[in-house]
């Protein structure tokens, strides 16, 4: 699709910083808005969409995920490891370098909170759509 909005068969794309980071960096496309609610520290000159649309927050995410039944005392472990290393300036540097903004959850349960939310969200866009499988 970004090789479409180039190439203007396209007029807009919504991408996620990750997918578009390269592209977004150059002078082929013009940034209109960001869909995160706060915005974004990679990209502060560009305007969240909530500004023109109160309500809207549309964030692209990663997260580490374990097998299921993975020991709590594991999953604290890597946890605890990986806020450590999250918060290292060089790897958040790598990181942004490929479009991608480090806001760690503080712990395992607080980030199921979130993926759960997440799911709640994106089931009730679905629905509300009228999405259905295919």
């Amino acid at each position: 699709a970004l090789t479409d909005l180039v190439g203007n068969q396209i007029q807009m794309y919504v991408v996620d910083l990750g997918s578009g980071w390269s592209m977004l960096k150059t002078d082929r496309v013009r940034t209109l808005a960001v869909t995160a609610a706060k915005g974004s520290t990679l990209l502060p000159h560009v305007p969240p969409m909530a500004k023109a649309l109160p309500g809207f927050d549309i964030t692209s995410w990663n997260g580490i995920f374990g097998p299921a039944g993975m020991p709590a005392e594991i999953a604290e472990r890597l946890n605890s490891e990986l806020q450590v290393l999250l918060k290292e300036q060089d790897v958040k540097d790598q990181l942004a370098q490929v479009g991608f903004e480090v806001w760690p959850t503080a712990t395992p349960k607080e980030f199921a909170r979130y993926v759960q939310q997440q799911l709640n969200v994106w089931g009730q866009l679905i629905e509300q759509s009228k999405i259905e499988a295919q």
